[in-house]
């Protein structure tokens, strides 16, 4: 077992790994490989680095973070994973060693179980990931936020709604989470000259779909989120511009994906 983050709790990896995982799809390992190369378009060399994957106990989660643990660009990767399952987070965990031992990369891997859509314990649970994390000098080449976590939410026609908390719940899942974690993220890891942090090493990617911009009968909440998420980050990527490192670098990269 690792050590755990806070309130956290470590990884099991079994020294065996499991064959009857649920492994990632090819289509979901395409499009985090993806993931993976668009972070390297803007950081190519990445040999200590620091991942956060939310939302990766499975599916696209999932496969980013086991493309992560794939590579030889990174020598050393310190991966923390959060989601509502202890049991699929683990097994997360697991394929990512599995993959880190075939790709020779040093790993360490924490799991944050948290539902993030909880606002009562929302800011307590991102200080409980992030402040750990934050040492001075700090030991990392890069600092990666992959904000990945979201649920559908209500399913149906815009005028059938019949449930506020259902509807708020997908609201403080997809957006109040999502813009927190980014916002702190970079508050936390993306220092100028003169502060402590990573200055200049800090990415966040925040992972969009096709619903963002098209409209989809059925999934108006799910689209509204996506939106809303893409404009957030597009709008963060814009201040961080006049934002600069002691390199000259940008503090912050701020990605949709």
């Amino acid at each position: 077992p690792l050590t755990p983050l806070s309130q956290g709790i470590p990884c099991l990896i079994p020294a065996t790994i499991p064959t009857t995982l649920d492994r990632p799809s090819s289509e979901q390992l395409t499009r985090a490989r993806v993931a993976y190369e668009l972070v390297c378009s803007t950081a190519p060399q990445m040999p200590q680095t620091l991942l956060v994957v939310t939302g990766a106990s499975r599916g696209l989660g999932r496969a980013i973070g086991v493309a992560f643990a794939s590579t030889s660009n990174i020598s050393s990767l310190r991966a923390i994973l959060v989601a509502r399952s202890e049991d699929d987070l683990s097994e997360t965990a697991s394929l990512m060693q599995e993959a880190a031992q075939q790709s020779s990369t040093e790993l360490e891997v924490s799991c944050t179980v948290a539902d993030l859509s909880d606002l009562d314990t929302l800011e307590e649970t991102v200080e409980e990931i992030f402040e750990p994390l934050l040492l001075s000098p700090s030991p990392y080449d890069k600092a990666i936020l992959i904000n990945n976590a979201g649920s559908l939410g209500y399913l149906g026609q815009c005028r059938d709604m019949k449930s506020l908390s259902e509807l708020q719940h997908a609201i403080n899942f997809n957006l109040t989470s999502s813009f927190w974690l980014s916002s702190q993220f970079a508050r936390i890891f993306a220092k100028t000259e003169g502060e402590t942090g990573t200055g200049g090493r800090c990415i966040i990617v925040n992972i969009t779909s096709l619903c963002a911009v098209e409209p989809f009968k059925s999934m108006s909440v799910y689209c509204a989120g996506k939106a809303a998420r893409d404009m957030f980050h597009a709008v963060f990527a814009k201040e961080e511009e006049t934002r600069v490192s002691s390199s000259g670098s940008r503090s912050c990269r701020i990605l949709n994906y």
